[in-house]
C-alpha cells in the first residue's frame, strides 16, 4: 500500500483555468498542488486501518499461504500490531488487531499452527512459512537470512511493500522501488503504485475456489503495491486492472515465495464491469479512453519489437551515443467515448529504473500544439523535469538530476477536446550505456511506465481511463568475434 505522490494537481488548476467562465468548479478546489518524490512510499501517509476483508482475496491468500508452506503445517507470523506496539511508528498509527486477528483464523483454517512475532525471529528453520506483514520488522540486514532460508526449503510470504524493505532501509513510509537486488529469490524486479480493481488470471489458482477473471478487491485511489517486470519462472495469479501484478508465485532454490498485494478492500470507485484480459491488448480494442506510452528510435537506431509500446536496440551496432524518444499519447478520446470533451490532463512519467542506461535530453510538452491533446488557452500546475524528491529541475543544461516528467494542465476554452489521438509530451534520452556478456551481464529490460495520472471534463468529473505502459530492452553486447553468428536482422528485413 505504498503512496508514491499526491493527488489531483490537476483539479486545482481545472478550478483556476475555468474561474472566469465556469466558477461553479470551485467545488472541486484541492489543497494538494505539488508531486512528490519517486522512492516508492511517501513521507507522512499511514497505512489505512483495515476495514473490508475481501473473502475472494483471502481466499487467494490462504492458498497462497499453504502452497508457500509446502507440505508444513508450522506459520510464523511476522504482524504489523505486534512490531508497532512493540515499536510505535507516526507513519503507522492505524489499530491493526483486526487484521492480525483475520491473519491467524485465515491461516489455521489452512490447517497451519499459527505463532507471533514482532519481528524476524531468529531461527527460522522450525518454520514452514514465514508470513511477512510488519514493515519495519523488515531490514536488508534480515535478507541474507531469509534468502537462505528459502534456498533451503523454507516458504515466504510477502505481503503489500514488505518486500521494499528488505532492499532498502527505512523507517519511515519512504523506499526504494528497484528490486533487482532481490529479484533472484523474490521472483520480480520493479514495485509499483496502482489501484482499481483486482482480478484472477486464471481459474482456480493454487486450488482456491476463484474463476478466472472473478474481481477481489478494489484498491483506494492509486496508492495500492503492486508489482512489474516479473522474473523468468514466476506466476502471476492475479493482476490490477493496469496490468500490475496482485499476486504471484516464485520457486527458489528447495522454496518457495508467494507476494500479494492485500486482502483487504479500500473505497475506490465503482468497479468497472468487466475484468481487463489477462494479455493487455491494446486499449482502442476495449472502446476504452486510455494513455499509451510508446518509444520511438531516433535514426540511425534501429528498434526490433514489433509493438508501438516497445523499444529493443540490438547489438552491433553498439547502443551508446544513440538516442530514442517516448512518446506519451492520450487515445480514444472520442466524441462518442466522451460527449462533453476533455479539459484537462495529469501524466507522471518516472523514468528512474533506466538511469543506470540512460539519461534524458529534453522534452516537449505537446498539449495545445498541432497533433496534441487540449485545445485553447491552457494553464500548468506542472510541467518538466523533476527530481527524486520532486523539486523542479531549473538549470536546462544538465537533466542529470532529473528521474520524472510531470505535466498538469486545464484549458479555460468553452469546448472540450476530443480526438483519437492527441500527444500529451515527447521525453528524449540518450543512451549512456549497454549491458556486456564479457562481464556476465544479461539483456538490460525495464518498463517505461506512467506512475500517476488523470483525465477530467468540463465540470471536473473523472474521466475513466486505463493506461498501457511501454517497454524498453538494450541487448548485451557480445565479443566482436562472435557477431556473425549473433547478430539481428530488424523486422522486416
Amino acid at each position: 500500500m505504498v503512496r508514491k505522490m499526491k493527488r489531483h494537481v490537476l483539479l486545482f488548476i481545472i478550478l483556476v483555468s475555468m474561474l472566469v467562465s465556469l466558477p461553479f468548479l470551485a467545488n472541486h478546489l484541492t489543497a494538494s498542488s505539488d508531486i512528490v518524490g519517486s522512492s516508492g512510499l511517501q513521507n507522512g501517509q499511514s497505512l489505512p486501518s483495515q476495514q473490508s476483508f475481501s473473502p475472494s482475496a483471502e481466499a487467494l491468500l490462504g492458498a497462497g499461504a499453504l502452497w508457500a508452506a509446502n507440505g508444513g503445517t508450522r506459520a510464523a507470523y511476522v504482524d504489523l500490531y505486534d512490531n508497532l506496539a512493540a515499536d510505535p511508528s507516526p507513519y503507522m498509527p492505524a489499530d491493526y488487531l483486526p487484521l492480525k486477528n483475520e491473519v491467524i483464523s485465515l491461516l489455521e483454517s489452512e490447517g497451519l499452527t499459527v505463532d507471533t512475532f514482532a519481528s524476524i525471529p531468529a531461527n527460522l528453520s522450525q518454520y514452514s512459512v514465514v508470513y511477512l506483514e510488519a514493515y519495519f520488522a523488515c531490514e536488508p540486514a534480515n535478507e541474507p537470512a531469509i534468502r537462505s532460508y528459502i534456498a533451503g526449503g523454507g516458504g515466504v510470504v510477502l505481503w503489500q511493500g514488505s518486500i521494499c524493505y528488505l532492499a532498502y532501509y527505512s523507517k519511515t513510509m519512504n523506499t526504494g522501488q528497484d528490486l533487482s537486488g532481490v529479484a533472484d529469490w523474490f521472483g520480480a524486479s520493479y514495485y509499483v503504485n496502482t489501484g482499481g480493481a483486482s482480478y484472477v488470471s486464471e481459474p482456480y489458482p493454487l486450488g482456491a475456489n476463484l474463476t478466472g477473471g472473478e474481481q477481489l478487491v478494489t484498491g483506494d485511489g492509486y496508492s495500492n503495491a503492486g508489482i512489474q517486470s516479473m522474473s523468468s519462472g514466476s506466476q502471476v495469479l492475479a493482476t490490477w486492472f493496469d496490468g500490475s501484478t496482485f499476486a504471484f508465485t516464485h520457486q527458489y532454490g528447495q522454496g518457495r515465495v508467494y507476494w500479494q498485494a492485500t486482502q483487504v478492500s479500500g473505497n475506490a470507485s465503482p468497479p468497472v464491469q468487466n475484468p481487463p484480459p489477462i494479455q493487455n491488448p491494446p486499449a482502442q480494442q476495449q472502446g476504452q479512453v486510455y494513455y499509451s506510452v510508446e518509444p520511438v528510435a531516433i535514426d540511425p537506431m534501429i528498434n526490433v519489437n514489433a509493438s508501438i509500446n516497445g523499444l529493443e536496440v540490438t547489438f552491433p551496432p553498439s547502443a551508446t551515443g544513440q538516442n530514442f524518444t517516448v512518446e506519451i499519447h492520450l487515445r480514444n478520446a472520442t466524441d462518442a467515448n466522451v460527449p462533453a470533451g476533455v479539459y484537462g490532463v495529469e501524466i507522471h512519467f518516472d523514468f528512474g529504473n533506466i538511469l543506470n542506461y540512460c539519461k534524458p535530453i529534453g522534452f516537449t510538452t505537446m498539449l495545445g500544439q498541432s497533433g496534441g491533446a487540449l485545445s485553447g488557452p491552457l494553464i500548468y500546475g506542472l510541467n518538466g523535469f523533476y527530481d527524486v524528491n520532486g523539486n523542479p529541475i531549473i538549470n536546462t543544461a544538465s537533466y542529470n538530476q532529473a528521474t520524472q516528467y510531470a505535466v498538469a494542465a486545464a484549458t479555460s476554452a468553452s469546448a472540450g477536446w476530443n480526438n483519437d489521438d492527441g500527444l500529451v509530451a515527447k521525453i528524449t534520452f540518450e543512451i549512456i550505456g549497454q549491458p556486456s556478456q564479457a562481464l556476465n551481464q544479461s539483456a538490460f529490460y525495464s518498463q517505461l511506465r506512467i506512475t500517476f495520472g488523470d483525465l477530467v471534463g468540463i465540470s471536473g468529473q473523472e474521466i475513466p481511463f486505463s493506461l498501457i505502459q511501454g517497454t524498453l530492452q538494450i541487448d548485451a553486447s557480445y565479443p566482436q568475434a562472435a557477431m556473425t553468428s549473433r547478430a539481428r536482422s530488424p523486422i522486416g528485413a
